[in-house]
């Protein structure tokens, strides 16, 4: 099976919401992934499948004051429960980080489950580090972990 990879756009998002409501337990309003679509284009990923999205990176880029350097979050990813173990995500993240470097981004983000040591795992192969703990950040009060990586123009 072939996996079709490509920037994002808006008209992504509710396909991607519904992505994101069939395995995560966080969602936003489908108005929320038009507008980080919207500015934040060319730094956010879509996977499909036959047509069917099967994963997808949800990233906000965001410009210091001053003309300053750019940092980057990775809001939201997900890959279909019935792909995981292909590579998906990975392959998700690095387009992501390679988008992110042409951009002048100098750090990335993300916050990530105390549970889900395998992303956790993933992210620390792609360089990410973990950073800070915050106490029950998510909605069923579970802890995250900060993690962040560096960009450079050569981050693999």
């Amino acid at each position: 099976m072939s996996i079709d990879y490509r920037p994002a756009t808006i008209a992504d998002a509710a396909a991607m919401d519904a992505l994101n409501r069939k395995i995560l337990p966080e969602n936003y309003d489908l108005s929320e992934w038009e507008t980080v679509l919207r500015y934040s284009q060319g730094a956010s990923f879509v996977a499909y499948a036959d047509d069917i999205l099967v994963g997808y990176v949800l990233t906000l880029v965001r410009s210091h004051e001053h003309s300053g350097p750019k940092s980057a979050t990775i809001a939201s990813i997900a890959v279909d429960k019935s792909y995981r173990r292909q590579g998906i995500a990975k392959d998700l993240i690095t387009k992501c980080l390679d988008a992110l470097s042409s951009r002048d981004v100098s750090t990335v983000n993300l916050n990530v489950r105390i549970s889900n040591v395998a992303a956790q795992t993933l992210y620390h192969k792609l360089g990410f580090h973990k950073f800070n703990l915050i106490p029950q950040y998510y909605a069923d009060n579970e802890d995250s972990y900060c993690m962040t990586k560096t960009i450079t123009k050569q981050h693999t």
